[in-house]
């Protein structure tokens, strides 16, 4: 007969391990990445939400590097005339959303998860992208978008602007940061 004691430790064990599997994909996935996961807050979510509602978006949405799906979960309900995809490449936050996903289904429309690196997937069918990268990300995110020869996207960015290209709107969140949120109108003739 196993002891209360025994299986105590035997599932601090198996937590440990779990929560170094956790911590460890996480790493791994934010070197490869070169940006850790940073869950947007309420103000930025309110601010994504006016843009969208400002630019009338009826069609695609896609959230490139999803993370773990907060802002997803918070448009989705409101805007239920439009498809929803979630990009993201980091194993944890990926199957996290996809969780949640699964038990908000009856609340919302449903969302589409996608587990792909952003830079492969093809945009042809976005009429929205929304974004919390990092610099780089977001001038590589913008090459991709020309090479592709997207004829008209919108992409709003949390926090970072695309290098050399202004902006259509540029919002300044009422948050401890004072976070900006760039609206820009992206279409391959203007590129030229």
């Amino acid at each position: 007969m196993v002891s209360n004691a025994h299986s105590y430790n035997i599932l601090i064990n198996i937590a440990i391990v779990i929560m170094l599997i956790f911590i460890c994909s996480i790493v791994f996935s934010s070197i490869k990445n070169k940006i850790t996961p940073m869950p947007s807050n309420t103000i930025m979510h309110q601010a994504v939400l006016n843009e969208i509602k400002r630019l009338k978006i009826n069609g695609n949405v896609v959230d490139t590097g999803s993370g773990f799906g907060h802002l997803l979960f918070k448009l989705a309900p409101k805007f239920p005339h439009c498809s929803f995809i979630g990009i993201e490449n980091s194993t944890i936050p990926f199957l996290y959303s996809k969780i949640i996903s699964k038990l908000l289904h009856k609340r919302h429309n449903p969302i589409k998860l996608v587990n792909d690196n952003i830079y492969h997937y093809n945009y042809s069918s976005t009429q929205l992208i929304v974004c919390y990268l990092y610099p780089g990300g977001m001038q590589k995110l913008y090459e991709i978008l020309i090479a592709q020869k997207i004829e008209h996207i919108y992409v709003i960015s949390i926090c970072f602007a695309i290098n050399n290209l202004q902006p259509q709107t540029i919002t300044q969140c009422n948050d401890l940061y004072r976070t900006k949120v760039y609206t820009y109108e992206i279409s391959h003739r203007s590129s030229k």
